[in-house]
């Protein structure tokens, strides 16, 4: 059995690790714990050691080495992660990288917590009367009451501790603020980079376990607890994003319910859910429609539809043996994207009472892309351009605008960029960081390195209060259509990806063809394997770039231009097109004459043609945008640019006509710009000095 966690390392992540496993340990002296059973080679007596460390004072902290000779595996708790397929290989998380520098919080300690609550009388009663939970589940689960907990919205004030325990150890805490006393509000002691967030009374999952059901957070969980259903487990909100704990349910491999609150939350929250457990192994339960009373502002007594099981228990007349009842009449989810005509009515006017217009879901930060279109989940949408011309920049410009925008988790897989050189540009794109060309040993490039770094510091701090992530990904080892489809999903089940970027699709063809002659068939299978993602996985936008075959001197680019096959422009919902002219192009004669050495700073103007070519929704048309390559940002013009602005470009200094004339080393946003103008990081200036 595991002993108890040593004060000193508390905020290990890898003690937390292995504490959420389950994993039975021993030791802690000298800085490392021994295993019980090595998870490569399974041999079961205590030679898999690991180190553990305060992160604050080290980084050994979770390298670890099998002490078998037959396995002598080693790495750190990345490797180890991959390969309990708790994360996926390749993937970057840029919220991981935003917290890495980030102090890890103590977790309160739940036998002092649960002491303040005992002697609480105000706070039991709640607890016993209002929310209708036993005392032994209250007592055995260690619920608990601490002071001064700041919160978000409420402020400092008292909060309870909802402990998750795994082997009567501590591994993560909610803190809940009492509603007698202030507004409701949550929050969580961060636990550092890379921690996920456990399932409620997590240690339901064990072998041999025949069903389980999933509710919607810890208070059902309890008041299911409460009634003696104990194969419960919660999970932490309906938009669950972040699931290392599918693939122990796929090993499991239960009877899954799976009973959400019975609101348009909830139930998108259980559909997606099963989606990424399995259609077919998840049932939904179902509660009947009841009343809960409550009092308006006036003093008035009213009552309110309920919508979960912890209010039906308490005011629906829930007992155990109904619940048995509401589990033999639970069904399978419907499968994705098969709906019958009531139910899709249902949901149309669901959607409809949202709404104050007939706006589309999803809008871009471009005001004049949004006069031409919109998305919805879902939707294929296709960028096509020439090389070098902005596709990516602009695909990482609307991913990262959606992520922020409508806190959704975006996955960004490109084949040709590292995780470095993607970070580089994300961070620029934040900050307004000018990434340019210097020459090496010279003090612009000096003043360039300081200038990044505290770009990055900037970046950090952005992406720290995000509330939702944005995943790097650059796969290696993806031979077939399959593995790509596989590797897609695998994110969508781990991660909740709901935007995704693949970048791109005539690359990828290219890499997996076998045949040359079969390079068209290939490049359309791909495509509808693709396209079909979004249209299986709900809540799912894909956006593919594409590389357009030779385009003739006097065209500007349109669909029909699209490499390899009619079929992949069939596939979209939407298909954008990028143009941007060239600039300096000289011919041979005018060189031949010209004595003098010329340069020039781009290739292309700084002039986006954005256009709509293909369209299910929209008449099409296009717009013009301004692209910064320097600070991989694609925005609006603002109003003295489009004054300025004579046709015949410049093609060198067209910074000139902005608002601020950019220091070389400075960071600054683009004058229209979503993000807040940051003030010059001149290489003096302190990292803590910007201000955002």
């Amino acid at each position: 059995m595991s002993q108890a966690i040593p004060e000193n390392l508390a905020s290990s992540p890898a003690i937390q690790f292995i504490t959420s496993q389950g994993w039975n340990w021993r030791g802690g002296g000298g800085g490392q714990v021994q295993i019980e059973t090595c998870p490569f080679c399974k041999k079961s007596d205590y030679k898999f050691y690991m180190a553990v460390q305060d992160p604050n004072e080290g980084n050994r902290d979770g390298l670890y080495m099998c002490h078998h000779g037959s396995c002598q595996k080693t790495g750190n708790m990345k490797t180890l992660k991959e390969h309990l397929g708790v994360v996926i290989p390749g993937v970057e998380s840029r919220k991981e990288w935003a917290d890495g520098k980030r102090p890890i919080e103590a977790l309160p300690d739940p036998d002092v917590c649960h002491g303040v609550l005992l002697g609480d009388a105000e706070a039991m009663d709640y607890l016993l009367n209002v929310r209708g939970f036993s005392k032994e589940v209250i007592e055995k689960y260690k619920l608990g009451i601490k002071e001064g907990v700041k919160f978000h919205k409420a402020g400092t004030t008292k909060a309870l501790v909802i402990p998750y325990l795994v082997n009567g150890n501590i591994v993560y805490a909610k803190y809940r603020t009492l509603p007698y006393l202030t507004i409701k509000d949550f929050v969580s002691p961060y636990m550092g980079s890379g921690f996920d967030v456990p399932l409620y009374n997590v240690e339901v999952l064990q072998e041999g376990l025949s069903e389980v059901i999933l509710v919607e957070g810890e208070a059902d969980a309890l008041a299911c607890l409460s009634h003696n259903i104990t194969n419960v487990v919660g999970i932490p909100g309906a938009g669950v994003k972040k699931a290392m704990w599918i693939e122990t349910l796929d090993r499991l491999d239960p009877k899954i319910y799976i009973l959400f609150d019975n609101d348009g939350a909830g139930s998108k929250g259980a559909q997606e859910l099963a989606s990424r457990i399995g259609i077919n192994r998840c049932y939904k339960i179902v509660l009947p429609p009841f009343k809960v009373p409550f009092t308006a502002e006036d003093g008035s007594p009213r009552e309110r539809d309920g919508k979960d099981v912890n209010e039906w228990f308490v005011h629906g007349g829930g007992t155990l043996e109904k619940f048995e009842e509401l589990k033999k009449q639970a069904q399978l989810f419907n499968v994705t994207g098969v709906m019958g005509t009531m139910d899709a009515i249902s949901l149309l006017e669901e959607k409809l009472a949202g709404k104050d217009d007939l706006a589309p879901s999803y809008v871009s930060k471009w005001s004049s892309l949004n006069r031409l279109v919109g998305f919805e989940d879902g939707d294929v949408i296709d960028i096509l351009g020439p090389e070098k011309q902005g596709k990516t920049t602009l695909a990482l410009n609307l991913i990262d605008d959606m992520v922020e925008t409508y806190h959704e988790p975006g996955l960004f897989i490109c084949l040709e960029m590292t995780h470095e050189r993607l970070a580089r540009k994300h961070v620029a794109k934040l900050t307004g960081f000018e990434d340019k060309v210097t020459e090496p040993g010279s003090a612009e490039a000096k003043q360039q390195l300081q200038g990044l770094i505290k770009a990055c510091s900037v970046a950090r701090d952005i992406l720290r209060n995000r509330k939702a992530d944005l995943y790097f990904a650059y796969p290696q080892g993806l031979k077939t259509p399959e593995d790509l489809y596989k590797f897609i999903v695998d994110c969508i089940r781990r991660y909740g990806v709901k935007w995704i970027v693949f970048d791109n699709l005539q690359k990828f063809c290219d890499d997996t063809l076998v045949n040359q002659a079969h390079r068209t068939v290939h490049l359309s299978q791909i495509s509808k394997g693709l396209a079909r993602i979004p249209k299986d996985w709900p809540g799912v936008k894909l956006i593919r770039l594409l590389q357009p075959r030779q385009i003739g001197d006097n065209e500007i680019i349109k669909s029909t231009h699209t490499d390899g096959s009619s079929q992949v422009r069939k596939d979209c919902d939407c298909l954008i097109t990028i143009w941007r002219n060239s600039t300096g192009e000289t011919k041979r004669s005018a060189w031949e004459k010209d004595q003098g050495i010329s340069t020039s700073d781009e290739s292309f103007e700084p002039r986006m043609r954005v256009g709509l070519d293909l369209s299910r929704y929209s008449s099409g048309g296009h717009c013009t945008l301004y692209f910064d390559g320097a600070r991989s940002l694609v925005r609006e013009f603002t109003e003295e640019e489009r004054k300025g602005f004579s046709g015949n470009m410049p093609s060198a200094n067209f910074n000139g006509i902005l608002e601020h004339e950019p220091e070389p080393t400075g960071i600054v946003a683009a004058p229209t710009s979503a993000m807040d103008v940051l003030r010059s990081t001149a290489p003096s200036m302190p990292t803590e000095d910007i201000t955002i």
